[in-house]
């Protein structure tokens, strides 16, 4: 293109019309842009012979219009800006959504919290009488007459544990997106959470009320 062809559009509005371009070539310029990445000049023509009113029929008349008056710069560029755009939004999007995620991980943490202290509600306790008792006979001189024997009872607890792992595995895979904290040391913490595998020792420090955290030694 010589000096004295050249055209200046602006680089914040590429398809702002320039001096000397019409409005008719304006507006083929949008709708050479908005026909996407498969778009072409010959397409463009094409899509015009179809219409009642297209802002030209000819073929050598758009060719003259993308020389003449930057389309491809103008393109290049307008598609670089819808990018930053659309960057823009998606990152304010996902900027949000981390911010519902933190507030919901919180609201999620203040449950888990309570639910850990109120754990032994969890533990399911059976007892069962293998050996009845017998009542102590002492007579009025405060002699034994018989001796009694206690009652033996089995005492079953049972944790009821697929819910809390369940509710547990929820809130912190909503804590780990939310934090973006490293999915390894998530899994591993799980694993350590993993209710199902207490011990009776441990279900029974549970069921007299003691920390589910201080149980699994967690606490920090």
């Amino acid at each position: 293109m010589n000096e004295e062809l050249k055209v200046f559009w602006d680089a914040r509005d590429p398809m702002k019309p320039i001096e000397g371009e019409s409005s008719a070539a304006n507006r083929a310029l949008i709708d050479y842009a908005r026909m996407g990445y498969s778009r072409s000049l010959r397409k463009l023509h094409e899509k015009y012979l179809q219409e009642e009113d297209p802002p030209t029929d000819s073929y050598n008349t758009i060719i003259d219009w993308s020389r003449h008056l930057d389309w491809q710069d103008r393109v290049t560029r307008w598609e670089e800006l819808e990018r930053q755009h659309d960057e823009k939004v998606w990152r304010d999007r996902r900027d949000q959504l981390r911010s519902k995620e933190w507030d919901n991980f919180d609201k999620l943490q203040e449950i888990i919290s309570k639910t850990l202290e109120i754990m032994p509600s969890f533990v399911e306790r059976k007892e069962k009488v293998i050996e009845e008792g017998s009542a102590e006979v002492v007579d009025s001189q405060g002699r034994v007459i018989h001796k009694g024997k206690p009652e033996k009872r089995v005492i079953t607890l049972r944790f009821k544990a697929n819910d809390a792992i369940r509710f547990i595995r929820t809130a912190s895979d909503i804590g780990r997106r939310a934090a973006e904290m490293d999915r390894q040391y998530m899994d591993k913490m799980l694993d350590e959470l993993d209710l199902s595998k207490l011990s009776p020792e441990q279900i029974a420090r549970l069921a007299d009320g003691e920390h589910l955290l201080d149980i699994l030694g967690l606490r920090k």
